[in-house]
């Protein structure tokens, strides 16, 4: 079955800035690489996944899949493909033809389509062989690859727009500070436990594990702002608890 998922973290962000001073480089998770030429942050994913499993976990992070918005951005792509390319085809990206076969939209829902992304279609694609996701080769060309056929993927975020937040130590702004110093996310795309547990390391923080009373009751005050229309099955959510070790013999994400 799928919940959606409590995530509680205390944040810490580390960040590096190598060869530009404080006030020329934007901050960001230090697990993104920052390009000046583009003002955006990246990061390759080498562990594969599933198109719509990559499109979550780059949300997680507060970030997208990658979207080119020139043929500079994707010429320069590769460099960050070096590790990968000799084990799979390609990286995942922001694209797919869900909604209408053949008509491929970005993940923010703008049309492929007489736009610049157009003209970084490798030769003879698009083909049509049951995909229906788009990644992306080491050339910095795009082809057709079966969504369910795991893909190294690369997430991105534009840097204009990041804020520090301070009361939780974090630039991501899904993040909520509440009880006892912790901070809060309820991710409510339904999930495995499984899927959450990354999910919530994505986002810098773990699957939530209850310490009192006083957090279970906060924590059942924050279901009451996910609308069940929604979520329809909100009266449940994944924990950090498992009995993956020993059948019945339930211990925490923490090794408690």
């Amino acid at each position: 079955m799928k919940y959606l998922v409590v995530t509680r973290c205390n944040v810490v962000v580390v960040l590096i800035s190598v060869m530009l001073t404080v006030s020329e480089r934007p901050k960001y998770r230090d697990d993104y690489r920052y390009e000046k030429a583009f003002n955006a942050f990246y990061k390759i994913h080498q562990s594969a996944a599933s198109w719509t499993e990559a499109r979550i976990r780059c949300e997680a992070e507060g970030s997208m899949l990658l979207v080119p918005e020139s043929l500079d951005e994707a010429d320069a792509m590769p460099l960050l493909m070096t590790t990968i390319i000799n084990r799979f085809k390609g990286v995942f990206i922001g694209i797919h033809d869900f909604y209408s076969e053949r008509n491929f939209v970005t993940v923010t829902g703008k049309a492929m389509q007489d736009s610049i992304l157009n003209l970084l279609w490798e030769k003879q694609e698009p083909k049509y062989r049951g995909g229906h996701c788009v990644a992306m080769r080491r050339s910095g060309r795009l082809f057709v690859h079966p969504c369910i056929q795991a893909l190294p993927f690369i997430c991105k975020i534009k840097a204009e727009g990041i804020v520090f937040k301070q009361e939780c130590n974090t630039f991501d702004p899904r993040w909520e500070a509440g009880h006892n110093g912790s901070c809060y996310i309820i991710h409510k795309d339904p999930q495995t436990w499984y899927q959450a547990y990354a999910t919530c390391l994505g986002a810098g923080g773990h699957l939530l594990v209850i310490r009192d009373r006083a957090e279970a009751k906060y924590v059942r005050d924050l279901f009451k702002q996910v609308a069940e229309r929604r979520v329809p099955d909100n009266n449940f959510a994944f924990l950090g608890y498992s009995d993956l070790f020993q059948r019945h013999h339930f211990r925490t994400i923490h090794g408690i």
